[in-house]
């Protein structure tokens, strides 16, 4: 049996932005929060696999997450609308720490991340600790949040705030740095990860 899938698309008008296109200075930035999907995917191997286990509602919205996800089209617009093809962007599918490494790798950059500013949902952090998870561990490799990355430059950022305020739907989570040649392309130091 062989499987053969073929994606047909066009870019937007205003500009493509590739994983490719992050540049040191830029600010780190990603849209929802992180974890949700794993904390689903836990219900449901919790459950047995059976989704008409009585759950709470946020416990509903985590198996959504994992179950339904939706992708962040939209707001992937709105962003090259805004900058153009100048930054870097992909969904984080795979997990936050895969799309922060592809973008690192492919633009030859490194970046520097604040653990503390990552969006996590609290009820989710509760369930994780409950459990004996590290939340980051979630929200970083549990995948299936598809929610998006991306870097844009520090004058962008600051427009988009003074334009959008408080609808921008981009949370800073890090900036973007001069490739370093180290043995380790992987440090965590107080809260912070550089890779």
């Amino acid at each position: 049996l062989v499987v053969n899938v073929t994606a047909i698309g066009e870019s937007n008008e205003a500009g493509l932005l590739l994983r490719s296109g992050a540049q040191p200075g830029d600010v780190v930035i990603v849209t929802g929060s992180f974890g949700s999907s794993a904390a689903g995917l836990q219900l449901l191997l919790q459950s047995g696999g059976c989704k008409r286990v009585s759950h709470s509602m946020r416990q509903e919205e985590w198996l959504l997450a994992h179950l339904e996800p939706w992708p962040r089209l939209g707001e992937a617009t709105d962003l090259v609308r805004l900058v153009g093809s100048r930054g870097a962007l992909m969904d984080a599918s795979d997990g936050l720490g895969d799309a922060l490494w592809q973008i690192s790798d492919q633009s030859q950059v490194d970046m520097e991340i604040d653990l503390e500013a990552i969006p996590l949902n609290a009820d989710m952090v509760d369930f994780a600790v409950s459990i004996g998870v590290d939340p980051y561990q979630w929200a970083l490799y549990g995948g299936e949040d598809y929610e998006l990355v991306a870097t844009i430059s520090a004058a962008d950022w600051l427009k988009a705030q003074s334009q959008s305020g408080e609808s921008f739907p981009f949370k800073k989570i890090g900036v973007v740095l001069a490739s370093q040649p180290q043995a380790n392309k992987f440090e965590m130091e107080s809260g912070r990860v550089r890779l």
